[in-house]
């Protein structure tokens, strides 16, 4: 199959330089209509019968202007995937052709088809098989990395890669608008950006990283068909995301950065709610068990806040084994007293995780009678069960699981369980 080129000796010379390429790409195209357009300079109408050429093509310079600018601006590295012009011309014209196999396959007008975005995706993948060494798609790989949050629908040549990435998975879409979902769009975003699988791990040229993120805010704006990848860093009682825009809640341990992608098929704004994922609040100690005793507690507080601080606090407490001389002790006398430290949530899972608690003990105990305050007396041994347990907890990592109102602290020393109940 052959092209009529316009009859001037500026595209004539082109024709020669290009033809040896374009021939043979023109007969492996898969999308090609029953009779191939005449290329005609442009500007012109396009029409199924005439496929009109930018006289930029002609040069005189090694690169379009188009071409030449995305080289200059491209990441370091990625330069050298710019089309030269001879290229270029060879994928347009074949993108062209494909365009109107399309239009021919689905009986409809060419202006309509080419005004779909996944017509010009398929269309630019059809040329990326007919001639993988024309390096069509390599641009459009780095600027879906480096700016996802741009939508396909200003940017269809992207597409390609919505539709080769379709092909790995397993799914028709080869006529019409794809079937596409949240799930799809999501999938595909992750897929771009792993380098074992994406773009990076296919291109003839390392190509860059995905830009960096950007940080975080409680509302986001998505453009239809686009990605945007955002950096949240959470504090010590680590963080759990969810929204709309993510295909399941993210949680990170405390302290932990993560570049988290956002999906939007739709477009418009997005909600992300975040939380802490650790028990951030004021609980009350009821019981617990160290090194093998079980006692029970009344009067405990610990308070676990969201800047990494924990205080132990005991108002008229008592705390101690369970049985009746304790429980009668417990009736007469109460202790005061309180504790700094700190705490960070190691693990996060979806009904709890691991957190640990660092130097929480409590300190200058008093002892007096549960009826008044007229005096006290230190008691530093009184909450002796208390202080053992905060000091075995402090010093290995505590699996904690909160069900209602209710927190449930768990840990193991020496081969014995430590264990803490506590109630909102």
């Amino acid at each position: 199959m052959s092209l009529d080129w316009p009859e001037s000796p500026p595209w004539s010379e082109l024709a020669h330089a290009v033809s040896p390429a374009l021939d043979p790409a023109l007969d492996r195209l898969s999308l090609r209509p029953g009779v191939l357009p005449a290329l005609v300079a442009g500007p012109a109408t396009p029409s199924a019968a005439e496929l009109p050429l930018d006289p930029t093509l002609l040069g005189p310079a090694l690169r379009t202007p188009e071409d030449e600018a995305w080289a200059e601006s491209a990441p370091a590295g990625a330069a050298p995937l710019a089309l030269d012009r001879f290229r270029r011309t060879i994928g347009l014209i074949l993108e062209g052709v494909a365009l109107r196999g399309l239009a021919e396959a689905a009986g409809e007008p060419l202006s309509r088809v080419s005004a779909h975005w996944w017509a010009r995706g398929r269309a630019a993948l059809a040329v990326h098989r007919a001639d993988p060494m024309l390096g069509w798609l390599w641009p459009e790989a780095v600027d879906l990395l480096r700016t996802p949050e741009r939508s396909l629908l200003h940017a269809p040549r992207r597409a390609a890669w919505l539709f080769h990435w379709a092909e790995g998975e397993g799914l028709d879409w080869s006529a019409g608008e794809p079937p596409l979902s949240n799930v799809h769009w999501q999938r595909f975003g992750a897929w771009l950006r792993d380098p074992s699988r994406g773009p990076r791990s296919q291109s003839p040229l390392p190509l860059p990283a995905p830009r960096g993120a950007e940080p975080c805010g409680a509302e986001v704006e998505l453009e239809p068909l686009s990605h945007r990848a955002l950096r949240f860093e959470a504090g010590p009682p680590g963080m759990r995301i969810q929204g709309d825009a993510l295909p399941a809640p993210v949680l990170l341990a405390g302290g932990e950065n993560r570049t988290v992608l956002l999906s939007s098929l739709r477009g418009g704004p997005s909600s992300l709610n975040q939380a802490p994922a650790g028990p951030v609040g004021n609980w009350m100690v009821e019981s617990g068990s160290g090194a093998g005793r079980l006692f029970a507690a009344e009067g405990l507080d610990l308070s676990l806040d969201a800047d990494g601080s924990a205080e132990l606090v005991a108002d008229n407490a008592f705390a101690g084994p369970v049985n009746d001389d304790s429980l009668k002790l417990a009736r007469q006398f109460g202790a005061t007293g309180s504790g700094s430290g700190s705490w960070r949530v190691l693990e996060v899972h979806d009904e709890g995780g691991v957190l640990e608690l660092h130097e929480l003990s409590l300190d200058d105990v008093t002892v007096h009678p549960r009826m008044t305050r007229a005096f006290s007396l230190p008691g530093k041994s009184w909450l002796e069960p208390v202080q053992r347990a905060m000091k075995l907890l402090s010093q290995t990592p505590l699996r904690f699981r909160t069900v209602g109102d209710k927190l449930h602290l768990e840990g193991e020393v020496n081969g014995l369980a430590v264990t803490l109940n506590l109630r909102r």
